[in-house]
C-alpha cells in the first residue's frame, strides 16, 4: 500500500515515516455527516453517515471518479489524523488531479495558506486491486486490525473487479458477491466507516429513450446488487453535454459561447462540463441535482 504522494507504508501503520510519533486519531464524530464537497449531492445523499454503503454509478465519462476525487480531498483534509483509504481496481486515482483540486477549488482557499496538498495527500492511503481475491484479503486486514483508524473507504471500481465474476457459466459468482456484501456491511458497521462504491453501466434493455426520458443504461452487477448499497446515486451526461462530446468526436466545430466556464476566487476561468444526478433508492421521490466538472473545481445546483 501506499500513500498518495507514493510513499510506501503498511497497512498498520498510520504515519508517514516510521520515526514520527504516532498522532491520535480523532474519534469519530457519531451521528455527525461528513461531506463529499458539494453542498447539493451531500443533501441528495442526506449526508455521509458513519456505516453508509454509497453507490456512485454510472456510464464511463460522467463524473464518477472526478467525484470521489473531490471526496477524497475534502475528507483526507477535514480529518487529518484519520486517513482515506481509496482502493483503486484500474489505475484510476491520479495524486496530480488531487493537487490540482486542492491547489485551485475555492472549496479550501481559507486553508491552503496553512495547510499544504503534501500533507493533505499524505492523508491519503492508495491500494490497488484487480482481482476480487485480492480485494477480499485488504478487507480482511482491515477488520484484523487494531491500529488503524479509517474515516472513509472509497473502492472505484467496484463494478470492474465483479463483472467478470457474474453472467452465464459463473456458478460461484453470486457466492462470491455475496460475501462481499457480509465484508463491506462488517466494515461499515463495526468500525462506523463509510464506504463509496464507484460501479459502471450496462445498456438498459427494458428502457428505450422515448420512454419517458429514462435512461438507456443501469447501474451493472443486478438486482441482488441493489440490496447492498443503503443509498445510490447515479450519474448521467446532460443533453447539452451529450451535444458537446458528438460535436468534439465528429470534429464539428463547438460553439464556445454555448460552452459552460466558472471563474474562482483568484480571477482563473475554467471551462465546466454538466451531469445529472440521480437518488435511485428512493423510487417514490425523483430526487435530482446537476454537476458541473472541471479541471480545477466541482460544482453543484439542484435542477429547478
Amino acid at each position: 500500500m501506499q500513500r498518495a504522494d507514493r510513499t510506501n507504508h503498511r497497512l498498520s501503520n498510520n504515519v508517514i515515516s516510521e520515526t514520527e510519533p504516532r498522532k491520535e486519531p480523532i474519534p469519530f464524530q457519531y451521528g455527525i455527516p461528513i461531506s463529499t464537497g458539494c453542498e447539493c449531492i451531500d443533501q441528495l445523499l442526506d449526508g455521509i453517515q458513519p456505516g453508509d454503503l454509497i453507490e456512485f454509478a454510472g456510464p464511463s465519462g460522467c463524473g464518477k471518479s472526478q467525484l470521489s476525487h473531490f471526496t477524497t480531498l475534502q475528507v483526507a483534509h477535514s480529518r487529518p489524523n484519520e486517513p482515506v483509504l481509496f482502493i483503486d481496481s484500474g489505475c484510476a486515482f491520479s495524486a496530480q488531479r488531487c493537487a490540482e483540486l486542492y491547489n485551485h477549488s475555492d472549496t479550501f482557499k481559507n486553508s491552503r495558506s496553512s495547510v499544504c496538498v503534501t500533507e493533505v495527500l499524505n492523508n491519503i492511503i492508495i491500494e490497488e486491486c484487480f482481482e476480487i481475491y485480492e480485494l477480499f484479503d485488504l478487507m480482511y486486514n482491515i477488520l484484523e486490525d487494531k491500529t488503524l483508524s479509517l474515516s472513509l473507504i472509497i473502492i472505484d471500481s467496484i463494478g470492474s473487479i465483479l463483472s467478470p465474476l457474474l453472467g452465464p457459466g459463473q456458478s460461484n459468482g453470486y457466492k462470491i458477491l455475496h460475501t462481499l456484501k457480509d465484508l463491506l456491511r462488517q466494515l461499515a458497521t463495526k468500525f462506523h466507516i463509510p464506504i463509496i462504491l464507484v460501479n459502471i453501466a450496462v445498456s438498459n434493455s427494458n428502457m428505450t429513450s422515448n420512454r419517458d426520458n429514462y435512461p438507456t443504461t443501469k447501474p451493472a452487477l443486478g438486482q441482488y446488487w441493489h440490496a447492498v448499497p443503503n443509498k445510490r446515486l447515479y450519474f448521467t451526461k446532460s443533453i447539452d453535454t451529450l451535444h458537446y462530446h458528438a460535436a468534439l468526436l465528429s470534429g464539428t466545430p463547438v460553439d464556445e459561447e454555448n460552452i459552460l466556464s466558472c471563474e474562482n476566487s483568484d480571477g482563473i476561468v475554467y471551462k465546466v462540463v454538466e451531469f445529472s444526478v440521480q437518488r435511485l433508492d428512493q423510487p417514490n421521490e425523483l430526487r435530482t441535482a446537476k454537476l458541473f466538472i472541471g479541471s480545477l473545481d466541482i460544482l453543484s445546483s439542484f435542477n429547478q
